[in-house]
């Protein structure tokens, strides 16, 4: 749910900022990037548990 949510909630502020600041792709790629680095820091400090 976490890695899902890291992913979504960047992504759907992105959206939210483009259509604030009108300049289409611009903040959803951001966001996008954003949530892939949020959703990779979460995969590794969940994954480092079991080591």
């Amino acid at each position: 749910m976490a890695i899902a949510l890291a992913l979504v909630l960047p992504a759907l502020a992105g959206v939210g900022l483009d259509a604030l600041l009108h300049s289409s792709p611009v903040g959803f790629v951001i966001g996008l990037a954003v949530g892939i680095t949020a959703a990779a820091a979460t995969v590794v400090s969940q994954f480092r548990r079991f080591l």
